[in-house]
């Protein structure tokens, strides 16, 4: 009897150990592990929630021509994005909703966006992922991380797409967003550099995107206004 209850002692002990290691392989996941850091940084997961759903205005001077304009911006995280481009004679909607997309020119009829073109907006809806977004994505998707020089790069992959988040390793911030995609062959690569961070409504939000495509500096914008928590109507991203 006494050794079968040191036996049965050792089991239990072996199950606790056993427990204990699954739940320490857990908490050390690196990427949850900063991605936790980062929500934090970003006011918490429930401020956080505010920017699943917003809407943005932005001054906007273009770079490739002396241009001047107003983008405003919709977003319903994690796959609806409208942006309407308004300049001093024309006009120009871009928006995705799922695994479609659309343009509008003018306020004509709209423009379905088919390959490349609508690889390339899916790609400014995941520039736009916030810690918590990516904290829920992992669930269903690989998001990779790596060190370089001042950033941990967390990345994330699939259908084609790939989007890379610079996170500053002081300060917890998304510097820098690459979103790179398969066009015609070779690799176009969408980079938005970020700035001026400013906490809104106790979100943490960058008030500056500085943007190149393929190397070219296109556009910087700057933070007019944003409203958080916005119910946007299903014409949104319909018409």
């Amino acid at each position: 009897m006494q050794r079968l209850g040191v036996i049965k002692y050792v089991l239990m002990v072996m199950v606790l150990a056993l427990a204990g290691c699954g739940q320490s392989e857990k908490a050390m996941d690196p990427v949850d592990a900063l991605l936790d850091d980062m929500i934090g940084v970003y006011g918490g997961a429930e401020n956080l929630k505010k920017l699943n759903s917003y809407e943005s205005i932005w001054d906007m001077s273009v770079k490739v021509r002396p241009e001047k304009g107003e983008a405003v911006v919709r977003v319903a995280q994690p796959d609806k994005l409208r942006v309407d481009l308004n300049y001093p004679n024309k006009s120009e909607s871009r928006v995705v909703n799922g695994s479609t997309g659309f343009k509008v020119y003018n306020g004509n009829a709209r423009q379905d966006s088919r390959g490349p073109m609508l690889n390339a907006m899916k790609l400014q809806v995941m520039r736009l992922y916030t810690p918590l977004v990516l904290k829920e994505l992992k669930k269903t998707n690989t998001i990779t991380l790596t060190k370089g020089e001042g950033y941990n790069v967390l990345t994330l992959a699939g259908d084609g797409l790939t989007s890379a988040y610079f996170v500053n390793q002081e300060t917890k911030h998304i510097d820098r967003v690459v979103g790179t995609l398969n066009m015609g062959g070779r690799e176009m690569a969408f980079r938005t550099e970020y700035g001026d961070f400013k906490v809104v409504d106790g979100v943490l939000m960058h008030h500056s995107e500085d943007k190149y495509a393929g190397g070219v500096n296109t556009a910087l914008l700057t933070l007019k206004s944003i409203k958080v928590g916005v119910e946007h109507t299903p014409d949104t991203f319909n018409k």
